[in-house]
This record gives C-alpha cells, sequence and structure tokens, in this order.
C-alpha cells in the first residue's frame, strides 16, 4: 500500500498530452470528421441513404420523447429540415452526393458537441479547489484534542490509500499511452479518479467521458467541459453518432492522449463489481493499437485496470432501487416512504464531517489490449514469457489487415482478462464483511420467501443472535484470508484483527453516510434499519462463494448446540 505522494512525471500542465491535444481544437474536429466519414467509405450510396434515414428517424422520436434541458434550441426543426432534404434528394441525379453532404453536416454536429476542451488555468484551480474540499471531507473535524475545520494534507494523504503496481504504471506511462479501465460505484468516481491520478500517482490529466445530462447544471458543466471530459449522450444510438462517437476514442488515443474507460458502461445499480463489458469503446482500444501498427509506430495502448473501495456510496439507495425495479419488475413494490434523507450532497458532507473515513484505489496489473502481461518496459509476453510482437496479432500472410471481426474477439479477450482482474483484486473492506454476513443470516432465517419479498419485510422482524454473528463472521474471516493466500483476492488491513475489534471497526464505517443505520448491534442483538441498503453492500461480496461458507457454518452451529 502506498499513501505518498508521488513527484509529478510533467510539471508543466501545458506540456500534457491532453492539453497538446485540445491546443487546437478545430484541428480535433476536422480529424474526427474526416476519420468518421472514412468509415463510411466503404458503404454504397443506398447503404448510406439507410443510415441517414434511421439517424433521423431516431433522433426526431428522441427529441420528442425525451427532451434534456442541455440540447440545442429549434432541434426538432433541424432533423425535420434534414428530411426534407433528404427526401428532396431522391429524385436529384446527384443523390449520392448530396447525401454524403448532409452526412458530412450530421457528423460535424456530433463531432462538436462530443469533442471537450482542457483548460490549463482552469485545471490548476480546480487541483487547489478539489484538495480543500478533499481534505474536508476526509477530516473528522477533531485531531489531537482541538477542533478543526479543514483537514491537513498529512490527513488526507492517509485516507485516500493506493494499492497496486504503481511504480510500473509511472513507467509506462513514458512509453506509450495509458487507458485505466475501473469499476463503477459513483459519479464520484472520475472526480476522485482524476485527483488521485494527479495527486498521488503524479500522472497527468486523463480524458474520460461524462454524461450528456451532467451538463444541465451550468457550474459543473463549466469546469467538465474544461477538463478534458468529452460528451456521452446515451439516448443516442443511431449509427451515425455511435461511429462518431468510437471514432472519437480511437483518434484521441491515437493522438496519445491517456483516457478512463469505464467497461461497465455505466455505475453499477446492484452494488456488485462488473460482469459483463460493453464493448462499444472498448473495442476502440484494439483499433487505435491497430492504427499506430499501420503507421509504422512502436507506440503502444496499455490497460491498467483498477478498483476502487468505498465503505459508503453517496446514490447507493437510488441505485438499489433502480436495481430491483428493473430485475423484479411487478415483484418489486416501490414503497413512496422508503426515502433516504440523507440524499444531498448537504448531507453526505455532513456525515463525513462526523465520520472518519477513506476510500482505496488498487491499480491492477498492466496489460496490453491483447491481455498479455507487459513489464515496465512495456514489453509484451505470453504465459510462458515469451516476448510477443503486437503487430503480428493484425497481420495476415505477413501483411498488416483490418479485419473487425478479429478485432473484436481480441477485444472479448481482453474484457474477460479486465473481469477476472476486477474479482482478483477488488480489495475486500472489513463494511462489506458484516453486510454480506448479516444479510445472508437474515434470508437463511427466511428460506421460504424471495429476496423482494424479504426486502418487504419491516425491520423489526429481521434480527439474528450476536454471538452466533461473531462466530459466522470469524469463520468468513478465515476464508477471505485463505482465498487471498491463493492469490483470489486482498484484503484490507482490517483483516489482522481479532473479530470482535474486526466488527467494531467495520461497523463503524458501514453505511455511515445514510440515516438509516445500515446495520447495527444492541443488547446482544443484530439488525437494519434499511434491508435494501444492507443488500446493496452485501453484493461487494458476490462471486466469492462465500454464501455456501456462511451456510456451512450456521449448520455446524445449530449441531453443536
Amino acid at each position: 500500500m502506498s499513501t505518498k505522494n508521488h513527484p509529478h512525471i510533467i510539471e508543466n500542465v501545458e506540456d500534457w498530452p491532453i492539453s497538446q491535444f485540445y491546443s487546437n481544437r478545430p484541428r480535433v474536429i476536422e480529424l474526427l470528421n474526416d476519420y468518421t466519414l472514412d468509415k463510411f467509405s466503404t458503404m454504397s450510396s443506398a447503404e448510406i441513404e439507410s443510415a441517414l434515414a434511421s439517424t433521423i428517424y431516431q433522433e426526431k422520436i428522441r427529441v420528442k420523447t425525451n427532451p434534456w434541458k442541455v440540447d440545442p434550441a429549434n432541434e426538432y426543426q433541424y432533423w425535420k429540415k434534414l428530411e426534407s432534404q433528404i427526401k428532396q434528394n431522391s429524385n436529384e441525379d446527384n443523390k449520392a452526393e448530396q447525401n454524403l453532404i448532409i452526412l458530412k453536416k450530421i457528423i460535424n454536429r456530433y463531432s462538436e458537441e462530443i469533442a471537450g476542451n482542457f483548460m490549463p488555468k482552469t485545471f490548476l484551480f480546480a487541483r487547489k479547489i478539489l484538495t480543500s474540499f478533499f481534505k474536508r471531507i476526509y477530516n473528522r473535524g477533531r485531531e489531537k484534542g482541538s477542533w478543526r475545520l479543514w483537514g491537513t494534507k498529512a490527513i488526507l494523504t492517509d485516507k485516500i490509500k493506493c494499492y497496486g503496481e504503481i511504480e510500473k504504471l509511472r513507467a509506462l506511462y513514458q512509453k506509450g499511452t495509458v487507458v485505466i479501465v475501473p469499476n463503477h460505484y459513483s459519479n464520484l468516481d472520475s472526480i476522485l479518479m482524476g485527483y488521485v491520478i494527479d495527486s498521488k500517482i503524479g500522472i497527468p490529466a486523463f480524458s474520460y467521458g461524462a454524461g450528456l445530462n451532467l451538463y444541465d447544471v451550468e457550474l459543473v458543466a463549466y469546469f467538465i467541459n474544461r477538463l478534458g471530459a468529452y460528451k456521452l449522450d446515451r439516448r443516442k444510438k443511431n449509427p451515425v453518432y455511435l461511429a462518431t462517437l468510437k471514432t472519437f476514442s480511437a483518434v484521441s488515443l491515437l493522438e496519445g492522449v491517456n483516457s478512463i474507460f469505464y467497461p461497465g458502461g455505466t455505475r453499477s445499480r446492484s452494488g456488485e463489481f462488473e460482469k459483463q463489458i460493453k464493448y462499444g469503446l472498448f473495442g476502440t482500444m484494439v483499433e487505435a493499437q491497430r492504427n499506430l501498427c499501420q503507421r509504422g509506430s512502436d507506440r503502444k495502448i496499455f490497460v491498467v485496470p483498477m478498483t476502487v473501495g468505498y465503505h459508503f456510496t453517496l446514490e447507493a439507495k437510488s441505485l438499489i432501487q433502480q436495481h430491483l425495479a428493473r430485475e423484479g419488475k411487478e415483484k418489486f413494490i416501490k414503497d413512496s416512504r422508503d426515502k433516504d434523507g440523507g440524499g444531498s450532497l448537504f448531507n453526505f458532507l455532513k456525515k463525513m464531517w462526523s465520520k472518519d473515513s477513506e476510500v482505496l484505489f488498487n491499480f491492477g496489473a498492466p496489460m496490453d489490449v491483447f491481455g498479455n502481461e507487459v513489464d515496465a518496459e512495456g514489453r509484451s509476453f505470453d504465459k510462458r514469457q515469451r516476448e510477443l510482437n503486437v503487430a503480428d496479432y493484425f497481420k495476415l500472410q505477413g501483411e498488416l489487415t483490418k479485419d473487425e471481426q478479429r478485432e473484436y474477439k481480441y477485444t472479448s479477450i481482453l474484457g474477460s482478462k479486465i473481469l477476472q482482474s476486477f474479482k482478483t483484486e477488488h480489495i475486500i473492506l472489513g463494511s462489506h464483511v458484516l453486510a454480506f454476513v448479516a444479510f445472508e443470516m437474515f434470508t437463511l432465517e427466511n428460506r421460504n420467501l424471495d429476496i423482494y419479498s424479504l426486502l418487504r419485510l419491516p425491520s423489526s422482524e429481521l434480527k439474528i443472535s450476536y454471538e452466533t454473528f461473531i462466530l459466522v463472521v470469524g469463520d468468513i474471516m478465515k476464508v477471505i484470508r485463505d482465498q487471498e493466500k491463493a492469490e483470489l483476492l486482498i484484503c484490507e488491513e482490517s483483516f489482522t484483527l481479532g473479530v470482535e475489534a474486526f466488527i467494531e471497526r467495520s461497523l463503524h464505517y458501514l453505511g455511515g453516510y445514510h440515516k438509516k443505520k445500515t446495520l447495527k448491534i444492541s443488547k446482544g442483538i443484530v439488525q437494519t434499519e434499511d434491508s435494501k441498503l444492507l443488500y446493496y453492500y452485501h453484493n461487494r461480496l458476490v462471486g466469492y462463494d462465500l454464501a455456501s461458507a456462511v451456510k456451512t457454518t450456521l449448520a455446524e452451529a445449530a449441531v453443536a448446540v
């Protein structure tokens, strides 16, 4: 584990790759337009006309059924006008040329929307603001007997903990383009990651995708639009938009801009780490590496999986509600009284004032875009430790060629490696162990109920013995430590404590932000005030075969009695 701050690899912000990339934004737009248009060059006139018709049809529906404040004015009229132009073109001899003009116009509209910007002065200002912000929220308000409004940088350094292959990551940054691939739990992830990468790891800022809906808030839009984020509009599924978005990702990587990709595409609603990859933008890493090889460049794209661990999540309540509603459909009955009174950012900060907290980042083993291990020099190796030439992956009969089906296969292999890394390099938190054990015990106490019926039970009916709880937690700690020895996961430091000290510390952290207590222990009884929140934090440990261990321990305890 590292709590120290590393010196910056490139001190001058204006020399950073992302700053250089956006120093001439019109050139970025021109590149994006040209590369995207080239993707349509192999299409016939009829196929282009069909793509245009599909795009305009979908956009008209989007504007009418799901408008956002951030959308351009008179957007429906814009698409209606293009639709009329295409109809007029259908009777013209130069129909193909006229449709190509419309295609260029749409691509440019999307390029201007997607491409972000990076302002060094804004970044330096944001760095100061974030340091003050995080110093505050990661400070309990009391240190060494005296009250403080702001924390110290030493406290902040200690509370944001970084694990993993940090020195290798820093070395690889200077040898190629780095893509960090993290799991995704909260809207605060990007802010925290950006801060950690800059202030603790000492690496220049990364590009990342930000949902267009975030730009509805003017203050948020002001900063995001100047800090290297590119815009994502998940409402738009039409072929021209998707082609432009993927091209932006590939072009930025090709130009040496380091990036953050969320492989799951969005925040985990259930609380589990990602179980599948959304391959849209994810596949652009392989495409960019092939383009680099075709250029004769020896630069490589390095993929670094990263896991982030929180004891509590700002949006946990709404996320688990969304998950249950989506998965349960008619089985899930939402209670209008079921609200988390601590749902605002203000209350989040207030809770951070009264409770100390921490966040853990683990930088996994770097790999190339095919999932192969790489060393600090950027060389790729197979399972037998034989050095590999990445250009060979794109060759057919000795020639570098483009093969989308082959590249999709490579992307699938990389995705599998990333998901495996999320599981084995996930740092297990004690707070989540308590949530897992308690919820599994509640489930076994109510075997006749499905999950939705269980979650509808009054909190007063969900009780377990603290004596039995201690027994099960102790056994699960042993199971988890054994899995760590087998390199199946990583334990946080609290696993070295005795079981009761472990429970006391973990209970202090568990769900500390929420108004209702996720778990409480009183008079020898373990209870929850919010079973849905308990379920959310329980889900962090799904996938490690711990449920069977809980069941076994309880069965053995029953026999002993």
